[in-house]
């Protein structure tokens, strides 16, 4: 059964919809999505922490691990312990990034435009240290 839009005397609203209520709101929902896939595409490094977070943002930024800690509320050098293992910073970075909410809507987007993205859609992991 399909419902369509109606109204309650002729005239009364400029435009109204020939489609069903249902495809109607499908349509609008994925044009949303498209305005908030433009968002994360133009602006991620700002709105986005799957982007911001990352040694690639980070450099692009030009911003260190210590001023993400400051960012986060935690003091300067926070997560630098005395460790001997590779990829130090990478790991402190994805320490800090565990007490970063991620972005939910991305299976969303994925889903409704009907293509991968182009950005990441999940926390940032850094590589198996030794």
């Amino acid at each position: 059964m399909a419902y369509l839009f109606g109204e309650p005397e002729a005239g009364r609203y400029k435009y109204v919809p020939d489609t069903d209520v249902l495809s109607t709101c499908k349509e609008h929902f994925k044009n949303i999505c498209a305005i908030v896939d433009c968002a994360y595409t133009t602006f991620g490094l700002q709105i986005d922490p799957d982007q911001r977070y990352t040694p690639e943002g980070l450099e692009k930024l030009g911003i260190s691990i210590d001023q993400i800690e400051q960012e986060l509320g935690f003091p300067s050098g926070w997560t630098d312990i005395e460790i001997d293992i590779e990829n130090k910073d990478l790991v402190r970075l994805e320490l800090l990034r565990c007490n970063i909410p991620g972005s939910s809507v991305k299976p969303l987007l994925a889903k409704y435009l009907g293509r991968d993205l182009t950005y990441p859609t999940c926390p940032y992991r850094a590589p198996e240290h030794k």
